[in-house]
């Protein structure tokens, strides 16, 4: 009994820190240095095992808004993808480049042999503003937009394993900077000319971050992380169309497929 009653205290600063953790990241300079070691010792690990090691599943389960219904399981009708490379990109890699990851990836845009996508262009214009369609850096596309399974994906997701940044797509100001239980970390960005971008699931915020501050185009906004409901480090981007007004409103704007622009 005396050893049971040793193991509370332990147990719930250990619950504190798991939830506090997922709920607001650990501050940027904590994240930094840990993901930095343990990159390190997945980069030996992978070089001692000859680098046959499978990568990480890249599937995600992003909710389109808050009142979402949780998705179903994805059945084996799921919509196949075009080959994909043999290899994540590297940090040396131009970011003008966009592959696919190594895991299915639904919604594929077209791809060469490789996985390498087909006409990519790093910017695209919508009304006027020039937006990055890949703000993120060390990241593969994991998926692309439209429907995924049961339920619409109003975004493009980002996968890295590699200690990835995101970017601003363009300049503008940042409407929120908040926690969401499905979106975990969030930035909203305000472009002007009815353009809106959302980024999802950050570790945390880079310290400029905040509401009613502007960013230029490619500022950092935070580490790529793995929070609020997904199985996977990534980020969820979405652009939207409309004027916004409050953060309710936020998911009532029109959804943009990037790779139609």
């Amino acid at each position: 009994m005396r050893f049971v009653r040793g193991l509370i205290v332990p147990a719930l600063l250990i619950a504190a820190g798991w939830y506090g953790g997922a709920r607001w990241g650990a501050p940027e300079f904590v994240f930094s240095t840990v993901n930095n070691v343990v990159s390190s010792v997945i980069g030996m690990a992978k070089s001692a095992a000859g680098n046959d090691a499978p990568d990480q599943d890249a599937a995600t389960s992003d909710n389109s808004s808050a009142a979402d219904a949780p998705k179903p399981k994805m059945t084996s009708a799921t919509t196949s993808s075009p080959p994909v490379s043999n290899t994540q990109p590297s940090a040396s890699q131009s970011e003008d480049l966009l592959v696919l990851c190594k895991t299915k990836v639904s919604n594929a845009p077209r791809a060469d042999t490789e996985g390498r996508v087909a006409e990519f262009s790093p910017t695209v214009d919508l009304n006027g503003v020039q937006l990055l369609v890949k703000p993120a850096t060390k990241a593969c596309l994991s998926s692309g937009y439209g429907h995924r399974g049961y339920s619409p994906h109003r975004g493009i997701d980002y996968f890295s394993d590699m200690g990835g940044d995101v970017l601003a797509s363009a300049d503008g100001v940042v409407r929120e900077a908040t926690y969401r239980d499905d979106y975990g970390n969030m930035i909203i960005i305000d472009h002007g000319s009815g353009v809106i971008t959302r980024y999802a699931h950050l570790a945390s915020f880079a310290s400029a971050v905040r509401e009613g501050a502007g960013v230029k185009r490619g500022q950092r906004l935070g580490p790529i992380g793995q929070t609020g409901r997904t199985s996977a480090t990534h980020l969820h981007f979405e652009i939207r169309t409309g004027d916004y007004i409050d953060q309710s409103g936020a998911f009532d704007l029109n959804p943009v497929d990037p790779f139609s622009l």
